[in-house]
């Protein structure tokens, strides 16, 4: 049962953001889930009716992503396809109603890149279609290696800790996790992972969108569209395509 940082990633999730994205799948009826992962909110989508396009680069994720769908049922499973390639160069053939990206944008560390794939989204997006995303906020803030979730289940315990510094010229946050597993009260494993991430000022998310073709957007500072403000951690942005 030794599992990979993916896998505790999954299970340790604090983002709330199943319910958000599945809402938006079920009126959108197909969806483009960018950087799908192991295919946490495509399986989640497509459980709710919707017809999901799954983007994932990582050969690794994508193994993961086709064992969980798997294990789904028939008719579930059918609604997912899964695409291999470049996000930075999606060629679907297809328009889609709904784009979505969850931990993804801030993986690409240029603002060229992130504006170059605003454009790509603008391009796949339907007249009327919709862009939706997450990424932390700039307010997250420097912190030292702490316990930050504690999960039991079926006798086994899961705990994850994290830390994270920031280099404030490059604006880039590099992120640690260890997750421990204690089986019986007893330690079974430990897994660490660390993850760099580009911290991206609202006003560049702005100009991209703008560049890009969206007119209409709206920023919030969580999955229940509270106002975005100074102490927001995460930042969802939602565009519409004219």
């Amino acid at each position: 049962m030794r599992w990979t940082s993916a896998k505790y990633h999954d299970l340790f999730d604090r983002k709330k953001n199943i319910e958000f994205f599945t809402e938006l799948a079920k009126d959108a009826g197909r969806v483009l889930d960018v950087g799908a992962g192991t295919g946490r909110l495509s399986i989640a989508m497509a459980q709710a009716g919707a017809r999901v396009a799954a983007v994932e680069q990582d050969a690794n994720l994508r193994a993961l992503m086709k064992q969980n769908i798997k294990e789904l049922p028939k008719d579930v499973g059918n609604r997912i396809d899964i695409l291999r390639g470049d996000i930075l160069n999606i060629s679907t053939g297809r328009r889609f109603p709904l784009i979505i990206l969850s931990g993804t944008l801030e993986s690409f560390f240029t603002r060229d890149q992130r504006f170059e794939l605003l454009k790509r989204f603008h391009e796949t997006l339907e007249p009327g279609g919709r862009l939706v995303f997450d990424l932390w906020s700039m307010n997250i803030g420097e912190f030292s290696l702490k316990e930050v979730d504690r999960i039991a289940d079926n006798g086994n315990e899961y705990i994850r800790k994290m830390a994270c510094s920031i280099d404030k010229f490059q604006h880039i946050a590099k992120i640690r996790y260890i997750y421990e597993t204690y089986v019986s009260g007893n330690y079974y494993d430990q897994v660490e992972e660390t993850q760099e991430i580009a911290m991206v000022q609202p006003r560049e998310i702005s100009e991209g969108l703008m560049e890009a073709g969206f007119r209409d957007f709206n920023f919030y500072g969580g999955y229940d569209r509270r106002p975005y403000d100074l102490y927001s951690r995460i930042l969802v942005v939602e565009a519409w395509k004219k």
